[in-house]
């Protein structure tokens, strides 16, 4: 062996047994060039390699492995940097500086990952370019893909969330209570967006289209959302929280890959800064990039919300409010909650349920559900002979009663 050759093999061991380390130890605006330069020259003679820039691809590299469509093998002599975290119940671990050596349709590839601040680049080396790139398309594919799941974005990034898709399947327009025509206005407005594409073409209209859910705390808002969502059937991406001008641009520019797709911001007064707030409107003004996105968005206190989103069509078109119940809704809800109870003595008869829908005039539907889970519970807890449920359930009003006049109260001080 030449003197050069020898000096490249005890290079290779030293890319082998140190090679992140070393790497993350130079001036930083060098790494990234400085990886790319090194793996070059070692693999120069046999093996191609493709870089790339997505955080999203750590994440779905490990959930394509659990998913059995490929190994991983953390290479030997480099020590694995992995991020875990809790989320939804679970933990997730997304790698930082990690090489892995893959196996994949019995071909195999190595897969390198280096993380500087808040950037993430991979590189992938395989025998072929061919070889990189279908791996790389079927692991995003695979991961695009939604299977029982909603996709929710939270702490910076999105995560596919089965949790939330379970509680969208229960919540229905057959179960949704709300005002008059209400529920079917929302329902023509967001059906007909979405079978409406050619027609907002033909008319040289941006196919985009905000909506507002406005109102107090407990009326249906969070309800009607889960349903439209279960019953519309596009594709959900669900906002619970976000904090600056990166994180807006991940939202908008996963939306846009997930066209024609529903975007939720709940609570969209609570998610709005003086730091965030510039770059939002210019997202959502975002005309020819949001082709097909519905952005339904939530609010508890529209006196809190700028002028400039509340005020301006083009960014939220129609604005639905939600009022507390009338007297015929409380009925039907509770009607609802009374056919679902599998014992007798645990239902109301008709006069009974008039008579309660009568006693809750201020009660929101978020109320009107404690009333009835806390008479439950009284009931389930009584030693025998058991009270009737309607007499249980007239108590619980007296005591909520007093608990919304407090609330009110402190609100008026505030």
């Amino acid at each position: 062996m030449n003197e050069v050759n020898r000096e490249k093999e005890v290079s290779k061991i030293n890319i082998d047994e140190a090679f992140l380390s070393k790497a993350l130890h130079k001036p930083t605006p060098a790494i990234f060039y400085d990886v790319s330069n090194a793996l070059a020259d070692f693999f120069s003679d046999k093996k191609v390699i493709i870089e790339g820039q997505n955080h999203s691809f750590s994440r779905s590299l490990t959930y394509y492995e659990e998913a059995e469509h490929c190994t991983l093998k953390q290479k030997s002599g480099i020590y694995a940097q992995v991020y875990t975290r809790y989320y939804d119940s679970n933990t997730y671990s997304q790698p930082e500086n990690i090489w892995y050596e893959v196996s994949w349709e019995d071909k195999d590839i190595e897969v390198l990952f280096v993380t500087l601040g808040d950037s993430l680049r991979y590189w992938i080396i395989a025998d072929s370019k061919d070889i990189a790139e279908s791996f790389l398309i079927a692991v995003c594919e695979w991961s695009e893909d939604v299977r029982s799941e909603i996709w929710v974005f939270e702490w910076g990034c999105w995560e596919k969330s089965g949790k939330l898709f379970n509680s969208i399947k229960n919540a229905t327009t057959d179960n949704l209570i709300l005002k008059e025509d209400l529920k079917e206005k929302i329902i023509y407005d967001i059906d007909s967006f979405f079978h409406s594409k050619s027609t907002y073409e033909e008319y040289k209209i941006p196919y985009q289209r905000g909506i507002l859910l406005i109102g107090t705390p407990g009326n249906g808002k969070t309800h009607t959302v889960k349903a439209l969502i279960n019953k519309i059937k596009q594709t959900c991406l669900y906002v619970k929280s976000f904090h600056d001008d990166d994180d807006i641009h991940k939202i908008f520019q996963h939306a846009r890959s997930c066209s024609p797709c529903i975007l939720v911001l709940e609570d969209i007064d609570s998610l709005i800064t003086e730091d965030n707030r510039s770059f939002l409107l210019n997202e959502l003004d975002g005309f020819a990039e949001n082709t097909g996105i519905l952005t339904l968005a939530t609010t508890n206190y529209p006196e809190k919300l700028d002028p400039a989103i509340f005020k301006r069509p083009g960014r939220f078109d129609r604005k639905y409010y939600f009022e507390p119940p009338e007297e015929n809704e409380r009925l039907a809800y509770i009607d609802l909650w009374n056919k679902s109870q599998p014992k007798p003595e645990l239902q109301l008869d008709k006069e009974q349920m008039k008579q309660v829908a009568e006693k809750t005039d201020n009660f929101s539907f978020a109320y009107i559900k404690e009333l009835l889970i806390s008479a439950l519970i009284y009931w389930f807890n009584q030693s025998e002979p058991k009270q009737p449920i309607i007499d249980i359930v007239m108590e619980q009003i007296k005591s909520l009663q007093e608990q919304i006049s407090s609330e009110n109260k402190k609100s008026d001080q505030a």
